[in-house]
């Protein structure tokens, strides 16, 4: 469970640094979304939240700070 989270952690900083996964969702879907792990859940949530923002290429400034302090601190 701890590698999911870890995986899903690095792949929202890395879409928040301009980095493209355009196939990366199906793979969360099928992996991550049925689980009991309330973090991980939050962690899609914000996954999905990151990925909407990019497709637009707008807002992704705002999601990008909080993200990355919340990442850090957790560790």
């Amino acid at each position: 469970m701890q590698a999911k989270i870890d995986a899903l952690k690095a792949c929202i900083l890395a879409m928040l640094n301009g980095e493209k996964f355009p196939r990366v969702m199906m793979t969360v879907i099928r992996f991550c979304i049925n689980t009991e792990s309330h973090e991980l859940k939050k962690l899609i949530t914000i996954f999905w939240e990151v990925r909407a923002l990019g497709l637009e290429a707008k807002g992704l400034n705002a999601v990008c700070a909080p993200c990355t302090c919340a990442f850090s601190v957790r560790k």
